[in-house]
């Protein structure tokens, strides 16, 4: 069951962004740089399937398709961990 989409789908209007469309696609890197090739906004939320695995390839193909190297950024990850109802 996909409940990232069903949560995005419930929270993301009720902020006053309006979702366009979802879509689910392989975790592999081609698939995940074929579905953002393929979106034509300009704001794009990408999320990580199951959820943070040592496997999970969403952030390394994300920033490979973006041109840009990971940096690991403390000050969001003390936000995100002081706040985890707000990330999760």
């Amino acid at each position: 069951t996909d409940t990232n989409a069903a949560w995005l789908g419930a929270h993301l209007p009720a902020a006053g962004a309006h979702v366009v469309r979802g879509e689910t696609v392989g975790d592999t890197r081609e698939a995940i740089a074929g579905a953002l090739a393929r979106s034509t906004e300009r704001v794009v939320i990408v999320t990580g399937g199951l959820g943070a695995t040592t496997d999970d390839l969403t952030r390394e193909a994300v920033a490979a398709f973006a041109g840009r190297e990971l940096e690991f950024r403390r000050e969001l990850y003390e936000l995100a961990s002081a706040n985890p109802v707000a990330f999760s």
